[in-house]
């Protein structure tokens, strides 16, 4: 075999090592890394599902608010409609027997409205990890994302 490899050179293993090794390190710290950032995620998906949750929540109490806010008008004016329609009926009695006709229901009547359930305040996800309950308004949201 000597002579074999004085001919045709021997062949030297230590970069075929070497690159072995390297690779054997770079799989570590793949496997490492994923194995970080499986916990790291795992660790913060109790909190995603707990803002998940909330963001539910609260668009369920927002309709929950504007409901009767958005109904309450129009219950408003089909009274008035309804209060109209019968206030007209002794003017149209008096119409045909030649009595005195007051047009005073045919007034205009004020619908009254509460915007108040507009005035809504977006949460905070980062408060859930903190357990505090404040309630940060958008420039405070905004400058966070900065």
């Amino acid at each position: 075999m000597s002579f074999f490899k004085s001919l045709f050179g021997g062949a030297d293993k230590s970069a075929q090592n070497a690159t072995i090794a390297q690779n054997k390190e770079g799989r570590d710290f793949v496997r490492q890394q994923l194995a970080q950032t499986r916990g790291d995620i795992f660790g913060n998906f109790p909190l995603a599902q707990d803002a998940r949750r909330e963001g539910y929540q609260s668009a369920i109490d927002l309709f929950g608010q504007s409901a009767p806010a958005r109904i309450n008008p129009l219950i408003q004016g089909n009274m008035n409609a309804q209060t109209s329609l019968l206030a007209g009926l002794p003017q149209i009695r008096n119409a045909i027997l030649g009595g005195h006709v007051n047009m005073n229901y045919t007034n205009p009547q004020q619908v009254s409205y509460d915007t108040s359930w507009m005035n809504q305040t977006l949460s905070d996800p980062r408060r859930l990890q903190q357990g505090g309950q404040q309630q940060p308004n958008i420039a405070q949201l905004l400058a966070g994302l900065r």
